[in-house]
């Protein structure tokens, strides 16, 4: 439902513009297209180049924008078919549709076909190409998913369906320390407090994005139902994300920020609107957001593990602990370079037997993106196991991270 009536929305808004206008010209719907394009915003700019290909059909950069506008909305399949008709079709194919038409490929586990156009795209680009380091990654990652396929399947995976998740982004899943049958979760969709804003956090219609706020669902007779956006103390005009509760369930630390990648970290309780103060005062710890920490996961009331890009590190984004003891938190502490590695590591979880790690890294042993790691803690020897990789269909092609476990350790939440 959710998906028609954005279509019927925007078919209507089209209808509109098009009947009191007196029809806009060819050069206009594609001038504007370009415009969404060139910001980002994939949805807006494919049904303008749809609109646009049903006069001329035969614009080869109009072709390529809608082979990549329909692979950012998850249209894997028609990206793909737009791509490999340019690419079978033109003498000198764009590099740009290699690397489009590798990463479909690739989003579809086709990791043969992906990186056989990864390595069209190395050939037919330039040697100062800036994403040429990126895709030799990308092999590698494809490689790594043709052996990760043989892996023991561990879990069965479910979409939390359409009541849940929509076209925008939909993270950090959090499970109700007080309610089994409740979740948090953070998405940042049309509608939300603060419109759209851009970088600066200034109202910006063209090259502004949706930020996130923290909604709840419940669970009914094994449905996702009763969405809620939480109340407007706790949701802002910036980024909003639910990061954790403490021990006894009576407080929620709260990340604020323009971006996702530096902020505040506060704390909000259950009580009522009326007793709450106008903002949730500060978490001080080791844990600063405000020069890019971020993702902590709250173990005890007395660790916490987060990532972070302090100097000294292994590389991107790694793993830091820091503990609280004698009424402060310890300097943060890297996890080494069992766990961390020249990639990037985040949204860790600790599981109740305070030894198991689970974590999200980008490394070349993925199978693309972001994929979802395990690793224990031995004891005696003081020291990390390697990390696994949870394999398929846990991990996927594109970012899987955010993992949580229920208490008992036999349902998971996560992020892809």
């Amino acid at each position: 439902m959710h998906f028609i009536k954005i279509f019927l929305t925007t078919l209507a808004l089209f209808s509109f513009c098009f009947t009191t206008t007196g029809q806009f010209s060819s050069k206009k719907i594609k001038d504007k297209a370009n415009l969404y394009f060139k910001n980002e915003k994939y949805f807006e700019a494919l049904q303008l180049y749809k609109q646009f290909n049903k006069v001329k059909k035969n614009d080869e950069e109009v072709k390529l924008h809608l082979g990549i506008c329909y692979y950012f909305n998850n249209q894997v399949t028609k990206s793909i078919d737009y791509l490999s008709s340019l690419v079978y079709n033109q003498k000198k194919p764009s590099s740009s549709a290699y690397f489009y038409l590798g990463a479909a490929y690739h989003s579809k586990f086709e990791f043969k076909k992906a990186i056989e156009n990864y390595k069209l795209f190395l050939k037919t680009c330039s040697s100062s190409n800036p994403n040429r380091a990126a895709v030799k990654d990308e092999i590698k990652r494809c490689a790594s998913a043709l052996k990760i396929a043989y892996q023991k399947e561990l879990a069965v995976v479910e979409n939390l369906g359409e009541n849940v998740n929509t076209r925008f982004d939909e993270f950090a899943p959090v499970q109700s320390p007080n309610y089994e049958d409740k979740l948090y979760f953070a998405s940042a969709r049309k509608g939300n407090l603060g419109g759209l804003r851009n970088n600066k956090g200034l109202l910006d219609d063209l090259n502004g994005k949706y930020s996130s706020d923290v909604f709840s669902i419940m669970i009914q007779n094994g449905e996702w139902t009763n969405i809620k956006r939480m109340h407007n103390l706790l949701n802002s005009p910036k980024n909003d994300v639910v990061l954790d509760f403490n021990e006894a369930g009576t407080a929620m630390f709260v990340f604020k920020g323009f971006d996702l990648f530096s902020g505040q970290i506060l704390v909000d309780s259950f009580k009522p609107i009326e007793e709450k103060p106008l903002y949730p005062p500060q978490f001080i710890s080791s844990v600063i957001a405000e020069r890019g920490d971020g993702h902590p996961y709250f173990f005890n009331d007395s660790t916490i593990i987060f990532t972070s890009r302090i100097d000294g590190g292994y590389g991107g984004s790694d793993l830091y602990i820091t503990q609280f003891s004698n009424g402060k938190w310890s300097a943060p502490l890297n996890l080494g370079n069992t766990i961390n590695s020249a990639y990037d590591e985040t949204t860790p979880f600790l599981a109740q037997d305070g030894r198991t790690l689970y974590f999200s890294s980008n490394n070349t042993k993925s199978t693309g993106g972001f994929d979802i790691y395990k690793a224990i803690f031995n004891d005696f020897k003081k020291e990390w196991s390697e990390p696994v990789n949870l394999g398929f269909p846990i991990n996927s092609p594109k970012d899987d991270s955010y993992f949580r476990l229920n208490k008992d350790g036999s349902k998971g939440y996560f992020s892809s």
